[in-house]
């Protein structure tokens, strides 16, 4: 949200969970306090990082939304327009999950809460 691209080296190698998600979701909001708790205990093992690719989200909203919410992990956005993003990531749907092993292999992929 600071303006710097997000990279897989970002993250030292650890395995990552990327969480795909809108703040007009309910079910997206509703996993948001179990996320943390990972979070809470995995910080140090596991990278976790919610991207909202939601046109209708700003930039500001964005912000607003993690700090009411008190999310913990990263947030990033990405104003997807042209559906970059939900095109090589199959986003059809969200929330969706999919932890990146530290190799950068996706092991596991989850549409829903």
């Amino acid at each position: 949200m600071d303006g710097n691209p997000v990279r897989r080296s970002d993250f030292k190698g650890k395995p990552v969970v990327i969480n795909f998600w809108a703040t007009w979701c309910g079910p997206c909001k509703s996993e948001f306090p179990a996320m943390n708790a990972a979070y809470e205990q995995t910080k140090e093992d596991v990278a976790i990082i919610a991207i909202t690719t939601e046109p209708t989200d700003s930039l500001n909203k964005v912000k607003d939304f993690k700090s009411a919410n008190g999310l913990l992990f990263d947030v990033a956005y990405y104003s997807d327009l042209g559906n970059e993003i939900a095109s090589c990531f199959d986003t059809s749907g969200i929330p969706v999950s999919i932890m990146v092993d530290r190799y950068g292999v996706i092991s596991y992929y989850h549409v829903g809460s």
